[in-house]
């Protein structure tokens, strides 16, 4: 029996359903997202190179510290990065937990494709990095390459139009939810230090407790007390706080009635909360000289931006090849490997959680997140290219094709 292709918006002559019009409004929303978060990034570099300069640091580093909570969130900068994008990552939380319970991530097969997707991505980021940045410090930045953004590439997708076919569109938003859960356990599990282990066990029985009222629960209020509550247990045991709002978003019911918190919460996260943290995080000085005055600055820039290009793409397509092959797990029907050789490329571009890493791993060592940062940039750029020229060539191949097909051989 031929396998049912994916939902594609406006080519299906049956009713939509509200899964797919949620679907529809997600792409939409991350396809404004990630014009939104490319401006704030600009401006945030024009700011930091314009003769104003001293204000961008003296802002984002203004000091706004609470007794007794942590000391990551001294200042405004901590309060965007640990507080703020707490909002984001219940966003997060919440796409992935729908997917798991309702949308394509129910299908095992289904949903194993865009998860071995993207463990492939983030393997050959990491390993690429390693290999093009060589050195006992430098090293640490492994996971900058790591993680897939989600408004960016989306919003990527979204400029190429039909060139990128609704299943690739789909795959690439679970693939980037994965990511991006893979790469908060990554940051939870190697960047994050001095662990307290009680605090911990606290944060193990909260979300224990949330699971549990899940099924009895229906108001939002107990959910956000239980996000203010895991934030805190998160900052006393030394992980990073934004990940409450992941865990509670994963967890949190998605009946009809939440439509109206979770249709804000993303609308706050895509058009708020991450175009703040792009320009509180994307602006550095421009230094002809970096590369040459910081030792192992030219390595990190290269790792990054060779993870982000060459890295995720092999991964990405290595690990889905191998999982169709062994019989693992489904490409959606309308994508050819040449468009998944394409999505996988576009895969590369992002800076949200990668910034969370470049901050996290040379912490006190600005000559090198700077090098980070401009390879984020350059990483990304290369990354949207090589992506649009390979979905170009596939968009003219399957034009010609449809235009002088193949004549049957009797």
């Amino acid at each position: 029996m031929p396998r049912r292709p994916p939902f594609a918006p406006g080519k299906s002559t049956e009713p939509v359903t509200p899964e797919q019009r949620w679907q529809i409004a997600v792409i939409h929303s991350e396809t404004a997202s990630g014009l939104a978060l490319g401006i704030a990034g600009f401006a945030a570099m024009l700011w930091a190179n314009s003769p104003w300069h001293a204000s961008y640091a003296s802002l984002w580093h203004l000091p706004l510290s609470v007794p007794g909570v942590v000391s990551s969130v001294a200042d405004l900068r901590g309060w965007v990065n640990d507080g703020l994008m707490t909002v984001f990552f219940l966003v997060v939380g919440e796409e992935l937990g729908r997917e798991w319970r309702e949308g394509d991530l129910r299908s095992l097969r289904s949903a194993l494709f865009p998860l071995i997707g993207a463990l492939g991505g983030m393997v050959g980021a990491a390993a690429v990095y390693l290999a093009a940045a060589a050195g006992a410090h430098q090293a640490r930045g492994w996971g900058v390459p790591m993680a897939t953004d989600i408004a960016f590439a989306l919003g990527a997708l979204a400029l190429l139009g039909r060139a990128a076919p609704a299943g690739l569109r789909l795959f690439l938003l679970a693939l980037a939810i994965a990511d991006d859960v893979g790469s908060i356990i990554a940051l939870a599990a190697f960047y994050s230090s001095h662990i307290a282990i009680v605090w911990l066990a606290g944060v193990l029985l909260l979300c224990a407790a949330t699971a549990a009222m899940r099924r009895r629960v229906t108001a939002t209020t107990p959910y956000l007390l239980a996000v203010v509550g895991l934030w805190f247990m998160l900052a006393r045991a030394g992980v990073e706080p934004a990940l409450a709002g992941a865990a509670v978003g994963f967890l949190m019911p998605t009946r009809n009635g939440h439509r109206r918190f979770w249709s804000v919460s993303h609308l706050l996260s895509s058009f708020a909360v991450l175009p703040i943290f792009a320009l509180a995080n994307a602006g550095f000085a421009v230094q002809p000289n970096l590369l040459s005055t910081h030792h192992g600055a030219a390595n990190v820039l290269a790792g990054v931006a060779a993870g982000r290009v060459i890295g995720k793409l092999a991964g990405v397509l290595l690990f889905c090849w191998i999982a169709e092959r062994l019989g693992l797990a489904r490409r959606p029907m309308d994508v050819s490997w040449l468009q998944m050789a394409g999505g996988a490329a576009i895969a590369g571009v992002g800076f949200t959680v990668p910034l969370l890493f470049a901050h996290a791993a040379f912490a006190g060592h600005a000559g090198i997140l700077h090098s980070a940062v401009a390879g984020l940039y350059l990483g990304s750029i290369a990354a949207f290219a090589t992506g649009a020229a390979i979905l170009l060539l596939a968009a003219r191949r399957r034009s010609a094709a449809a235009r002088n097909p193949v004549p049957r051989t009797k």
